[in-house]
């Protein structure tokens, strides 16, 4: 994440300086207040990244739901379109209504409606305008508290799992935070790649600087973490000065072109992917963690149920598409 006016020079800018480049590039948009959306998407394309995209509207989940945003959300599939039809292998991740499970944010914290409003996105991108697996993919992105996903989880339409995460308090560690908000997700959709969306680590006070040892120290067992993890395909830092509402998450100084050793070192690790044009993702069909289980149907499946170690019931109806 780097602010919008600088998307292309910002991601080509620390490649350079990392020694290797970063496969995404995020940003926000709100379907009824797109501005530079396309520009954005060739600003990401033409720095060797593939977009991913924050749907983020200004509106309740009932009134998306309701269908009272459509015309919005087919602009945008059809801004989204065109971009798309240019070719030479573009794809793009979307998150619609990202962070939905918190209290934060207009269509946030009304599980009932949530999940229809998801799925007013994925009606209108891919059965109205065809815009299918080898072209988009829908990320699922609550916040990683509080942690009621199950409530939110739209199922079908759900390629990919992704959350948000922040260490505000530069104290805590990622295989802590993280990695219990994994262990959850295990729970529910085991089978689904997870992408950490948003993460980034900062201070209140006093002010946490870029190049400080905690902060490399988290952003290190970040890349550790992530390594580590078969489920975790990738995430995406936020590298933005938030103050004075938050902290300062920068892992790189733009004035003095200081970049954090911690995210250099694992910028660097041998077995980091990059990819561009993302192909593998864009093959068509379900995208699955090597090595899960498989289906326990085949065919159309009215309801999966299923009891877990610790004898809960858990159930998944109208499963027919996914």
């Amino acid at each position: 994440y780097t602010p919008q006016g600088n998307v292309q020079e910002d991601i080509q800018s620390i490649g350079l300086l990392s020694g290797a480049r970063p496969t995404f590039g995020a940003v926000y948009v709100d379907p009824e207040n797109m501005g530079t959306y396309a520009m954005v998407l060739d600003q990401i394309w033409n720095a060797s990244a593939t977009p991913q995209i924050n749907i983020q509207p200004a509106r309740s989940s009932a009134y998306i739901a309701a269908g009272s945003m459509d015309a919005a959300i087919r602009n945008m599939a059809d801004v989204t379109k065109t971009w798309l039809d240019q070719g030479g292998g573009r794809t793009i991740v979307l998150a619609p209504l990202k962070e939905g499970n918190g209290n934060w944010i207009a269509y946030g914290a009304d599980p009932s409606t949530y999940r229809w409003a998801f799925q007013r996105f994925v009606t209108i991108f891919r059965d109205e305008r065809g815009l299918g697996y080898d072209k988009v993919r829908f990320a699922f992105a609550p916040n990683s508290e509080p942690q009621d996903w199950t409530s939110y989880y739209p199922g079908a339409g759900v390629d990919i799992i992704g959350f948000s995460h922040y260490n505000f308090d530069g104290a805590s560690s990622p295989s802590f935070d993280l990695g219990s908000t994994l262990a959850y997700l295990q729970s529910f959709a085991p089978n689904l790649p997870v992408m950490v969306f948003q993460t980034a680590t900062g201070d209140q006070s006093p002010y946490l600087g870029v190049l400080a040892s905690a902060r490399t120290s988290w952003v290190s067992s970040l890349f550790t973490w992530a390594r580590v993890e078969p489920e975790i395909i990738s995430f995406v830092y936020f590298d933005l000065d938030n103050r004075p509402a938050g902290p300062d998450f920068r892992i790189w100084d733009q004035a003095s072109d200081d970049v954090n050793s911690g995210w250099l070192a694992g910028m660097q690790m041998s077995d980091n992917r990059y990819e561009f044009p993302l192909a593998s993702w864009f093959r068509g069909g379900d995208l699955r963690i090597s090595g899960a289980p498989a289906p326990l149907c085949s065919g159309d499946c009215d309801t999966i149920a299923a009891i877990s170690s610790g004898r809960r019931w858990m159930a998944f109806h109208d499963a027919a598409h996914h």
